[in-house]
């Protein structure tokens, strides 16, 4: 049964349904876990659910190469399977009726230090599209981003909406460039979203793995510096590469490593449950399980889940 998360995903909050019964966890990153502390956290964890829980089996589903050796390295089963390989493609796309480019940049994140929006400080025209927060963080950010834009507060006379769908798209078609600033979190979700909608991007060195599709010439990596950034969103905003050559590449370099995924997860679920198993040779059961993350927990467990 996929399950995504932190900890031990469904195991932790489900105990139930892995007693007493072969099951296979596929486990994603929300956070960077290169660092030696969350390396060990980790291996105590699966340690304890391997002694209640004998006939499970985990896969970490690790987003770097460097999260991947050390799991091995602890005796972990891991394979290389970035986050961002498990989104929708088709939800992010250029919209049917292009949109106006307003925007030199558009940074997609919350409202938080960890993000480093003040590196967009000296970005002409920057819009901020941001997660639920309140009006006096909002002001907090428009004093250090005089030139930004915060679009889930401006859009709406200053009451925060959400933007979804073709309100989403259509704001990120508004701009010429998408920025990832962090130093480390996940492997940043909207880093892969602005590339399907035809983005380039400029980006900071970071931990968490978004670098995996940022290694091209579609984007930029450069310093944690406001002058150097402002330069790559100039540089990447006048080569005004064609959108749909910049998705093009990012699906292609999603479909490389969904491709050798479902190789390498249908020799694990061979492993675990024996050579009559079901061959999963189409990713969209893992874009519908991932899918299920955000709906209630009886809501989600009813397309994976049958009780035997």
């Amino acid at each position: 049964m996929p399950v995504t998360g932190s900890n031990l995903g469904l195991m932790s909050i489900r105990p139930e349904l892995f007693e007493k019964r072969r099951s296979l966890s596929l486990l994603t990153l929300a956070y960077t876990h290169e660092l030696p502390y969350q390396l060990k956290r980790l291996i105590e964890e699966i340690a304890e659910a391997a002694i209640r829980f004998p006939l499970a089996t985990i896969v970490m589903l690790a987003n770097t190469e460097i999260e991947n050796q050390s799991f091995k390295k602890a005796g972990i089963h891991s394979l290389l399977a970035n986050e961002l390989i498990f989104g929708n493609i088709l939800n992010y796309h250029l919209p049917q009726t292009r949109s106006q480019k307003l925007f030199d940049a558009v940074y997609v994140g919350r409202l938080h230090p960890q993000k480093r929006h003040e590196l967009a400080i000296n970005i002409n025209s920057l819009l901020c599209l941001y997660y639920r927060t309140d009006l006096s963080t909002v002001n907090k950010f428009r004093e250090s981003l005089p030139n930004a834009v915060f679009g889930n507060h401006d859009f709406n006379n200053n009451e925060f909406t959400l933007l979804t769908g073709d309100r989403y798209l259509a704001a990120l078609d508004s701009s010429h460039v998408g920025l990832c600033l962090s130093e480390a979190e996940g492997a940043m979700r909207a880093s892969i979203e602005y590339q399907l909608c035809g983005l380039p991007v400029v980006t900071t060195p970071s931990l968490g793995g978004r670098d995996r599709f940022l290694q091209h010439g579609f984007a930029m990596t450069v310093e944690p510096d406001a002058q150097e950034i402002a330069k790559a969103v100039t540089a990447l905003k006048d080569a005004d590469f064609p959108a749909q050559a910049v998705r093009d590449n990012a699906v292609a370099l999603i479909q490389r490593d969904r491709t050798r995924f479902l190789e390498e997860i249908q020799s694990v679920i061979t492993g675990v449950f024996g050579n009559d198993s079901p061959i999963l040779n189409r990713f969209e059961f893992f874009e519908n399980a991932c899918g299920q993350s955000t709906r209630p927990l009886s809501k989600a467990l009813a397309p994976t889940y049958r009780q035997s």
